[in-house]
């Protein structure tokens, strides 16, 4: 089929498998998440027949974390489709402001292009391609989606009051610019009343699920070395704690606890619980997820931020067809608490139980995973979503 003349324009962190490595793998933080995510907003863009133009911000840290205190212009073609990865100064908060005038440098150059753009999809909230869509919309008459992943301005106990007073003013800002946009897509409910949206101009999906038929179900031999694994974000919040705690009780069950993820000497030392594999990608993070016998999700539910947002890895469990626990979140969905075990309370005690009942019934439950990875599949495949977001713009 012969491509649409008409464009989409995508703010983005998008960046090709090449790019990422060349610049964004080595950085303190690697965003991988951030990286799979816009990757599959592009993969349902694609599923439009529209030509897409990108506008691209690497995802990196600010300089001294990341190397580089000046990003320079990178143009790269996947396909027929042109991506401008802008450049900026990556010096603290100059950076933002950087960002936002080469946007608008960028956009005058391609003024021409910007006229045939009848969509305008942006990946998160960040403030530079807010102020782009709420001032552009004015000028030309094109549609605006944004991907709602997390919450703004989150205020902890450990801000200051100038901390929590700035904090309050950016999510106001957002807050307001947030009301230019056509169509929102956030990934849990809770982010509809967060932002004072109208649900009507809400579709909510908590994340994309890409099948991989190569993967088959998982198995559990007997008195063999019962595995969990963990893969995320590793740190206090995220549930680090918790997880040494429950490798000491599953000590003499023959378990272990493996933790995918960037970790540090001090980790090593106060969590010797658990096993560190460090961040891994490609075929030795495929390694030890298929090699998994349950996955586990320890996200405190007394967080306000757990609430807000939908754990992506959640996703990406679900996809090797194996067994989930977790704590019972507010953004999880009917379908998804039918089919893992869910653990009411934060307690290791609770999930050790657990885990042994997943263990003495295995078949079940791994029976379950494949139905929930049938269920995402038709959900929240590319192709369902981008039948979803069409539907709502029309």
């Amino acid at each position: 089929m012969k491509p649409s003349t008409k464009k989409i324009l995508y703010l983005s962190f998008f960046t090709s498998k090449k790019i990422y490595d060349n610049y964004v793998l080595d950085d303190e933080n690697n965003y991988f998440q951030t990286f799979r995510f816009a990757q599959n907003i592009m993969g349902v863009l694609k599923k439009t027949n529209l030509r897409i133009h990108t506008y691209s911000f690497l995802p990196i840290s600010v300089y001294p974390f990341n190397r580089k205190f000046l990003v320079k212009r990178v143009n790269e073609f996947i396909g027929a489709d042109k991506v401008v990865y802008l450049g900026f100064l990556n010096l603290s908060i100059i950076r933002l402001f950087s960002r936002f005038f080469r946007l608008y440098f960028q956009s005058i150059i391609d003024l021409r292009l910007l006229k045939k753009v009848s969509l305008v999809f942006v990946h998160g909230i960040h403030l530079p391609y807010l102020l782009y869509v709420c001032v552009n919309s004015y000028i030309f008459n094109f549609k605006s989606v944004v991907f709602l992943t997390d919450p703004a301005g989150m205020i902890t106990d450990y801000d200051s009051s100038l901390v929590s007073a700035l904090k309050k003013t950016e999510k106001y800002i957002i807050t307001f610019l947030l009301k230019r946009f056509t169509t929102y897509v956030v990934l849990s409910e809770s982010l509809i009343k967060y932002y004072n949206l109208n649900p009507k101009e809400c579709l909510t999906l908590p994340g994309f699920y890409n099948i991989d038929s190569s993967i088959s179900a998982s198995q559990y031999i007997v008195n063999s070395k019962f595995i969990i694994v963990y893969s995320g974000s590793i740190s206090v919040d995220y549930g680090l704690p918790f997880l040494n705690e429950l490798g000491l009780l599953l000590k003499n069950d023959n378990c272990i606890i493996k933790v995918m993820g960037k970790f540090s000497e001090e980790h090593l030392k106060n969590f010797p619980e658990v096993v560190f594999t460090g961040f891994l990608i490609d075929n030795e993070y495929d390694r030890i997820m298929n090699e998994a016998h349950l996955f586990i999700n320890p996200r405190d539910p007394s967080l306000d931020f757990s609430n807000l947002s939908f754990p992506s890895k959640i996703f990406e469990y679900v996809r090797y067809l194996t067994p989930i626990i977790s704590t019972d979140l507010e953004s999880f969905t009917p379908q998804l608490r039918d089919h893992i075990t869910i653990c009411q309370t934060m307690n290791p005690l609770d999930f050790y139980k657990g885990i042994i009942s997943i263990r003495k019934n295995y078949e079940y439950y791994s029976e379950k995973s494949t139905e929930l990875s049938n269920i995402f599949h038709q959900e929240y495949s590319l192709n369902k979503i981008s039948e979803k977001i069409l539907k709502k713009l029309i």
